[in-house]
């Protein structure tokens, strides 16, 4: 996205060099601190994603088959307790397809506890509650979820910004042109031209805050089913995460039926530090924001609308008193219910990474896959300009 980012967005860059703060010009180099412009997962304007890289290229062999419309339901056994296969609803029908060397979940963050539990391997009393009989006893099963929270702050511009094209027939007409006919503009880039990780307070050794810079500003509709619009005004957001959140949720059984959602509870800022991070970062906005090239373009913080001296009261920086708006990250997750999935549990067992774990349960033909994209001391998930540059790792 570099040369072609918003002047709104160049505004954002310079307000870091005036305060000073760390730049880099590659997330994936040496060093991830700092602000800069975001990489991409494009090739030619088009996203290019793990299907397309390395899924699409193998469709010709003879060892893959993909089966399209089939939902996982529950892991099968042999009398011994070796993982032989899964059962799932196809069109349907029940199928079962079995494995001669080993079974592989990878089901996703949060489907992946939520297939273990059913198949029985998880919290004995919670699985009984369930109707599920117990095959292990495993309580970490669905605990130690993590999930980034994100803050959003919203301000108004001076000048024009992506509001005003995205809010009109006529400039998604003008934009979709553009990226028709060149592979370029708006619609070829992503909605975070250009962020950075920072350390919020000269204390942390590390950076401990990720920022995204939107030249857009826009909200996440409740109704999943609606779609977003841009903010009836020209304007902008900068939101944040912390990179490394120590808060530790749970993914639980809402029922023994496969076709019932899991149940999340993230527990967010559920530890001090997690609370620390979110109003350290976001009195880092508020600085970034207030130096002179952004400041020259701002008109208004729309929300969350500042009270009072948030140095002596920072709970007012929460959506009760002020409206912050806090949103949890999906796609960021760091990996929930079973990355770890011993780790930590007086009473978990042994479920890990290592071979002889597996085996000591008997679960030694089943294996766990949760992929993420490589990053830098767990910080930066997704920023790679490239998925095969740097590849994936378990």
């Amino acid at each position: 996205m570099r040369g072609m980012t918003h002047p709104v967005t160049d505004a954002y860059l310079k307000s870091c060099e005036e305060l000073q703060l760390p730049s880099t010009t590659d997330f994936n180099g040496a060093s991830i601190e700092g602000a800069g412009v975001y990489d991409i997962n494009t090739r030619n304007g088009l996203r290019s994603h793990s299907s397309a890289e390395y899924l699409r290229p193998a469709l010709k062999r003879a060892n893959l088959s993909i089966e399209r419309r089939a939902i996982a339901q529950r892991l099968v056994f042999a009398p011994d307790g070796r993982a032989t296969g899964v059962e799932v609803l196809q069109d349907g029908a029940w199928r079962t397809f079995s494995a001669r060397r080993e079974v592989i979940v990878s089901a996703g963050a949060i489907d992946t506890p939520k297939l273990l539990q059913l198949s029985g391997l998880g919290d004995s009393e919670a699985l009984g509650a369930k109707g599920i009989e117990t095959r292990r006893h495993l309580p970490a099963v669905g605990e130690n979820l993590q999930d980034h929270l994100a803050a959003s702050f919203y301000y108004r511009a001076n000048r024009p910004t992506l509001n005003g094209v995205f809010g009109s027939l006529f400039g998604q007409a003008r934009l979709g042109l553009q990226y028709v006919l060149t592979r370029k503009g708006p619609f070829a880039m992503s909605v975070n031209q250009a962020g950075g990780f920072f350390r919020s307070t000269p204390a942390h050794e590390r950076p401990n805050i990720q920022l995204y810079f939107n030249p857009l500003s826009y909200r996440i509709p409740v109704d999943a089913s609606a779609s977003m619009v841009p903010e009836p005004y020209s304007g902008f957001l900068i939101a944040f995460n912390s990179c490394r959140p120590t808060s530790r949720g749970r993914i639980a059984l809402a029922s023994a039926d496969p076709a019932a959602a899991a149940l999340i509870q993230p527990n967010y800022l559920s530890t001090d530090l997690d609370i620390a991070d979110v109003i350290e970062g976001s009195r880092l906005v508020r600085r970034i924001a207030s130096a002179p090239s952004l400041a020259a373009i701002i008109d208004a913080e729309v929300s969350p609308v500042a009270i009072g001296d948030q140095r002596r009261k920072p709970a007012r920086l929460f959506p009760r008193q002020c409206q912050l708006d806090l949103s949890p990250l999906r796609q960021l997750h760091d990996g929930a219910g079973c990355k770890d999935i011993g780790g930590g549990h007086p009473a978990s067992g042994a479920w890990g990474r290592r071979p002889a774990h597996r085996r000591r349960l008997g679960l030694s033909q089943c294996h766990r896959r949760q992929y993420q994209c490589a990053d830098h001391d767990g910080c930066g998930k997704g920023c790679g300009d490239d998925p095969r540059r740097r590849g994936l790792r378990t």
